[in-house]
């Protein structure tokens, strides 16, 4: 294995992370820093590189998944404009029982 093979791990965790796709960039952050480690060591400047990037993106993933919880949050609690409710296009939702927990 080599230690550039790790970097590119790390590169392709951020474009999953900014395509959205926060499963795959959190499985190529890991192998990332499991390589590093092994290649590199646990002390070396670079693992240590992968692992603070591990965790911010981890810690971005955590803060968009909050921010999208809070918007269905308030997305329910407000309910639909009136310019909504104006629309042709806007009908009456069945009725439905839907549990959403805000932090």
């Amino acid at each position: 294995m080599h230690p550039e093979i790790a970097a590119c791990c790390r590169l392709l965790a951020r474009l999953n992370y900014i395509m959205g796709d926060y499963g795959e960039a959190m499985a190529y952050e890991q192998r990332a820093v499991l390589m590093s480690e092994r290649v590199l060591g646990i002390d070396h400047p670079n693992t240590i590189t992968e692992y603070v990037s591990a965790v911010f993106h981890h810690t971005c993933i955590l803060l968009e998944l909050r921010s999208a919880a809070l918007e269905t949050c308030a997305q329910w609690s407000l309910g639909p404009t009136l310019l909504e409710l104006s629309s042709p296009l806007y009908t009456l939702p069945k009725k439905q029982t839907v549990f959403v927990f805000c932090v």
